[in-house]
This record gives C-alpha cells, sequence and structure tokens, in this order.
C-alpha cells in the first residue's frame, strides 16, 4: 500500500460533495468488508479442469464407446476397437476445449481490473488491494482506469466511460453527477477521459460485471434439454450393451 496523502482543497470539495462525507472510516470499511465480502469479481476454481474432465469421461456417450471399444478388443477384432477408441478423442476434447475457453475468457475478464484503486477513507486518500473495496466506499476515478466496482458518480470533470464489454455499445459515455442511469458506473468499465468521485454501491458477484461473470460460468455446467435427451439415449443403449455383452459372454461359456 503507497503511502496515504491528504486532500487537495479541490479534491476534499469533489469529496464532499456526498453528503459532505469524506469517505468510510477505516473501521467502518473493515466492518462491511466482513459483511459484503472481498470485491472478486472472477472466483478462482483450482479444481475446475479436473472436474470437467471428469463429468466428460462420465458423459454417457463416451462410456458406450469406451465399453464398445473395450468388448471389440475382449472379442479379438483390435481393428474396431481401434477406430473407436479414436473416435473417443474428439468426443472428450471438444467438451474440455470449449469450457477451458469459456474459463479462460472470464479470466481475462479479471485480470482486466488492476490490482489496487484508490479510495478516500478518513478524509485520506488511500492506495488499496481491490479486492478490499466494499459498498459506500468513495472511490477516485481517474482517465485510463478500468472500474473496480458498481456505483453513482458524486463529483466529475468531462468524465467519458467505455461501457461496451458489458452494453455491446462502441459509443462511449459522458457521465455527470445527477440523479439517472448517467450518473452510474460499472465495474470493467474503462475511464476514458476526465476524474472525478463515485460512491460504491456493488461489490464482486453483485456488480453487473459479476453477473455476467457468474451467468458464464453457470452456463458451463448447465445442460440444454437436447443434451440432456442425448443422455438419456445413451443410457439406454449403455444397459443394452452390457446385456448383449453379458449374453455373448454365456454364449461363448456354453459354446
Amino acid at each position: 500500500m503507497m503511502a496515504p496523502s491528504k486532500l487537495t482543497a479541490s479534491d476534499k470539495t469533489g469529496a464532499e460533495t456526498l453528503s459532505g462525507s469524506t469517505g468510510l472510516s477505516t473501521q467502518e470499511a473493515r466492518t462491511r468488508l466482513r459483511t459484503y465480502g472481498p470485491n472478486r469479481l472472477v472466483r478462482a476454481d483450482k479444481m475446475a479442469s479436473l472436474r470437467e474432465f471428469l463429468c466428460t469421461v462420465a458423459d454417457p456417450m463416451a462410456l458406450m464407446l469406451a465399453l464398445a471399444a473395450a468388448l471389440y478388443f475382449w472379442l479379438g477384432d483390435p481393428h474396431e476397437g481401434i477406430v473407436l477408441a479414436i473416435a473417443l478423442i474428439p468426443v472428450l476434447s471438444v467438451d474440455v476445449v470449449m469450457e477451458a475457453r469459456s474459463r479462460n475468457a472470464l479470466k481475462k475478464l479479471g485480470s482486466a481490473l488492476a490490482p489496487t484503486a484508490l479510495v478516500i477513507r478518513d478524509g485520506i486518500q488511500l492506495e488499496v488491494p481491490s479486492i478490499e473495496i466494499v459498498p459506500g466506499d468513495l472511490l477516485v476515478i481517474r482517465a485510463g482506469d478500468v472500474l473496480h466496482a458498481d456505483g453513482v458518480v458524486t463529483s466529475v470533470a468531462n468524465l467519458t466511460v467505455d461501457e461496451s464489454q458489458l452494453t455491446g455499445e462502441s459509443e462511449p459515455r459522458a457521465k455527470i453527477a445527477t440523479a439517472g442511469e448517467q450518473s452510474r458506473f460499472y465495474a470493467g468499465s474503462l475511464v476514458l477521459a476526465g476524474h472525478g468521485f463515485g460512491e460504491v454501491t456493488a461489490t464482486g458477484e453483485s456488480t453487473r460485471f459479476g453477473e455476467i461473470a457468474t451467468l458464464v460460468a453457470a452456463t458451463d455446467t448447465t445442460t440444454t434439454p437436447l443434451q440432456r435427451e442425448t443422455s438419456k439415449i445413451a443410457r439406454y443403449l449403455v444397459v443394452i450393451a452390457i446385456v448383449l455383452a453379458i449374453c455373448i459372454f454365456l454364449a461363448l461359456l456354453v459354446r
């Protein structure tokens, strides 16, 4: 953390527009951090890759192909067994690769944010870890920043923000300290020009940015109706294949 610096007269004017406040007290910020949790927009899941691979391997279609390949090897037809074993590769790799891409996209969204941010606490400008930003913090907004949380601007000077990551719109948005949507800013947005102060209203997964990241992560693990029907058919085929294998094995024993 950098050494704290006292606000200049012009900075105080901007900071005090928030109902005469100069930011949260350090103690209140700690209390809110315990209440709301860290400002982590994208949660890291170290076991995601292994879990996704195991889920893919346990897929009924993959199990059916594996069982059929094993059956061909057992019956002395390695050529067909090898063909089915090779067919397993795209079945397993496509799902794993697609899910890995989605996970990497989330990581890129999270890495776009700087690890620290400037806030006003106890009337002092502090550089704090971005994960320690809490609702109610008075955020210092500067050109070039990627905003760390959702909030409302309280004092601005020619502030222009790029919200294309959230809205898809290429046109920058001018922000003014007034009621309504034009005063709101969102985590993940890039400050193109100007500066100002803003009161944080949402952090972490409660931000729009965090909600999108959570939705993308949930989409990776949610099966579609077509996938559910395909899995059901594949399970039936697996059962049939097992029954046929048992019948063939018994027939060979009798012979």
